[in-house]
């Protein structure tokens, strides 16, 4: 059974279960604001993203994976992925001297999936150099940013920039 039971409670199954509850009250003419309304758009989009993803065979065992043993299915894991960009936890610049072919560890977070991470070398303002990282091949959440031009400054920043799945960007500066 699933749906309106009356005028009261409402009907579903949920993970293998039945749930029941009770009607959502909403007034006859809402007035959102534009922050309301973009983030009505925006879950319609992650929405619209899930149900893409789980027609996937190969991203729907991606979802299925990361939703099993929690509290939610995979399109909600799908939804939320969509929701939530990822998220650049640290760099590491202690074994870096401005020399070419050192590395640069960058930690970053995400929901489900890291696919770039690009890292640029910035000095007043000027791209110095810029490339992507390639995922540590022991540990999943950091990227190894191996360096190629002479920096002989003191101060620089490192820019990065972290793309998961569902295309999310997120950019960050660590001054130095």
């Amino acid at each position: 059974m699933s749906g309106m039971v009356g005028d009261q409670l409402v009907a579903k199954m949920w993970k293998g279960v039945y749930v029941v509850g009770s009607i959502p009250q909403f007034p006859d003419k809402r007035d959102w604001s534009e922050a309301q309304e973009a983030h009505h758009i925006r879950f319609r989009e992650a929405v619209s993203y899930a149900k893409s993803m789980l027609r996937n065979p190969e991203t729907r065992e991606l979802y299925e994976a990361e939703s099993e043993g929690k509290d939610l299915t995979p399109y909600n894991a799908a939804v939320a992925d969509y929701l939530n960009a990822p998220k650049v936890v640290n760099v590491d610049t202690y074994d870096y001297t401005g020399a070419p072919g050192e590395e640069i560890r960058v930690k970053v977070l995400d929901d489900l999936i890291v696919t770039h991470v690009r890292v640029a070398i910035v000095v007043d303002g000027k791209i110095l150099e810029q490339g992507e990282a390639v995922q540590d091949d022991t540990v999943d959440l950091f990227w190894i940013y191996t360096t190629t031009e002479a920096n002989e400054h003191e101060s620089y920043v490192i820019r990065v920039t972290a793309t998961d799945l569902p295309g999310n960007r997120t950019v960050e500066e660590f001054e130095t």
